[in-house]
């Protein structure tokens, strides 16, 4: 029954990479194109705005017998303007905000990141514990995206208040007027609201102490805050240990505990090769950034690397879990080294982030990061024998036909 249940898990993640690699195209132009939606709601409150402007300056020049001199804007206290909101001190018209564009400024292309790590955590769980819950993972996933999305959304919201992004950054939600300061907090609140609702029924289930769970759902959202608000370690060049801990170790250990309700070394060594999978999808953002952040005087691993090492660099976060893979087939199980299928598309990465390619490599690394990631899963779930032995059983085989044939 154990063995049956491992093949029905492996089955339904490789057709969860399956769907991912089809359709992952689509998705990226689907979500290119969310903000299509946006424009005709964004025109239309900008037209009334102007209206109201106009409006408003003709009653109060009317009012102040048109004294205000030609060309001379006039001021209207306490106005804030929004492409998809106006609000001011006496009204508020407001414009719902398109759910659509509310998900886009999660950058849920990044939420693969959080999927593996939280999967290799619940197969490490089953294979190493025999226990395996599919609601406890669905909670967890839960839990952990929230707090992502929340982290996304912060990285957003002080990139724009510290003053870092202009028209040109890769990030405009803020700086285009797509949402306003008070839209993106209300989206941290509902997405830390989310993770905490979700975390309620995952600790009544989970055999794991319940301290131990709030200890590592806390460390998660406050690395969530503190990567650019509080002590803003992205703009000291420590953001890049914070999300490698957190989305490697961390998450693992997280969906392994709530699963097998107990701590072990065994998560962290498995969570090695994904956290620096994980470590290269923000390192090839901040290589895009870099010129950005040098002019904003921001801090990160890859401004003080440069180009040429940071390529170096990248190439290395890269190619090392391969090894892992390999270190991990030889003396656990073969299948260990399904994650090699995916060399040709690692390879295909190295060489465009050398040619200076930077545009859409952290969605591509991501996309890469997942596929390898779940293969990992697959390769945890099926059983099968190390490596060695099975050469050793080879060549012995190989050593008996050649003395008969002799």
């Amino acid at each position: 029954a154990r063995a049956s249940m491992s093949r029905l898990l492996a089955v339904c993640v490789l057709c969860a990479i399956s769907v991912h690699t089809c359709t992952g195209q689509g998705a990226e132009a689907g979500l290119s194109l969310l903000t299509a939606d946006v424009e005709p709601t964004a025109k239309r409150v900008a037209d009334v705005s102007v209206t109201d402007r106009s409006e408003s300056a003709g009653q109060h020049m009317s009012r102040t017998g048109g004294s205000e001199s030609a060309g001379q804007p006039v001021r209207q206290p306490g106005v804030i303007r929004h492409k998809n909101r106006q609000e001011t001190s006496g009204n508020t018209v407001s414009v719902r905000m398109p759910w659509k564009v509310g998900l886009r400024a999660t950058r849920p292309w990044s939420f693969t990141a959080t999927v593996a790590p939280v999967a290799l955590g619940s197969a490490l769980a089953f294979k190493l514990d025999s226990k395996f819950d599919v609601v406890s993972l669905v909670l967890s996933l839960v839990v952990t995206i929230g707090v992502h999305s929340a982290g996304n959304l912060l990285n957003t919201l002080f990139d724009y208040i510290n003053g870092f992004d202009s028209p040109s950054s890769s990030d405009t939600t803020l700086v285009n007027g797509v949402l306003s300061e008070s839209q993106v907090w209300a989206l941290i609140r509902r997405s830390y609201a989310l993770s905490a609702v979700a975390a309620v029924p995952l600790a009544l289930r989970s055999s794991a102490a319940p301290l131990q769970l709030l200890s590592l759902i806390s460390a998660g959202a406050a690395s969530a805050f503190v990567y650019t608000g509080g002590p803003g370690l992205k703009y000291k060049a420590l953001g890049d240990v914070l999300i490698t801990s957190t989305f490697g170790p961390l998450l693992v250990c997280f969906s392994y505990l709530v699963q097998s309700g107990r701590l072990t070394a065994a998560p962290i060594l498995f969570s090695l090769p994904f956290a620096s999978h994980i470590e290269a999808i923000l390192h090839a953002n901040n290589a895009r950034d870099i010129d950005e952040d040098r002019a904003n005087d921001v801090r990160t691993l890859s401004s003080i690397m440069g180009r040429r090492t940071s390529f170096l660099f990248y190439a290395a976060l890269i190619i090392a879990p391969y090894s892992m893979a390999l270190v991990h087939s030889c003396s656990d199980s073969l299948l260990s080294a399904l994650p090699l299928l995916t060399v040709p598309v690692g390879a295909k990465l190295v060489a465009d982030f050398g040619r200076g390619d930077l545009k859409r490599m952290p969605m591509r690394t991501a996309k890469f990061q997942f596929l390898f990631g779940m293969l990992g899963v697959v390769g945890v779930l099926l059983p099968s024998p190390p490596l060695l032995p099975v050469l050793r059983s080879l060549l012995q085989l190989a050593q008996k036909l050649a003395q008969r044939i002799q």
